[in-house]
């Protein structure tokens, strides 16, 4: 039997599998093919990939925590593939950006509140400029009542511990 198969075997056996790091795609590929139907939790502290990369992939229905790379909310479109998603980071990349189209973050607002089995939600949007930082809690951060969950906005980067030296005497 080779890895393949052995991850075909894996995947019809296990209803559930966390994984600590990001998996090659086709790690997932196999998983995915076996008889059962498999929840696949990938990292949330880690980004996994451009929201539309794996566009039109039979693993997208497994997905059901991510987190997504997005640079200026344009891909809210990808989202609708991605039907079981229950936790959701949504990392902004491009920090020169001075402002969100409006309509952009609309149609992302749109997208996720038809994300039915939503459970959390989460924008990286550390780095970032002012106005864009406003834009975003303006559109998501009053609406939790909205979209029916939590929604977190991390902004600022945590401080960093600075350890103290000693001389030794």
């Amino acid at each position: 039997m080779d890895e393949f198969d052995c991850l075909v075997k894996l995947g019809s056996l296990v209803k559930d599998i966390y994984f600590c790091e990001i998996p090659d795609f086709s790690i997932l590929d196999g998983l995915v093919n076996g008889d059962g139907k498999i929840n696949i939790h990938l990292p949330q502290d880690k980004v996994f990939t451009y929201l539309g990369e794996y566009s039109g992939s039979y693993i997208n229905s497994s997905i059901i925590s991510v987190n997504f790379e997005t640079d200026i909310f344009i891909d809210s479109d990808e989202l609708y593939e991605y039907p079981n998603l229950c936790n959701l980071v949504l990392t902004c990349t491009n920090h020169r950006v001075t402002s969100f189209d409006d309509e952009d973050l609309m149609n992302m607002f749109r997208a996720i509140i038809n994300l039915t089995e939503l459970k959390s939600l989460a924008f990286d949007i550390r780095g970032m400029q002012d106005y864009p930082i406003e834009q975003i809690k303006l559109m998501f951060g009053g609406n939790e009542k909205t979209l029916r969950v939590p929604i977190k906005i991390m902004s600022e980067r945590p401080l960093r511990k600075r350890g103290r030296k000693y001389r030794r005497t």
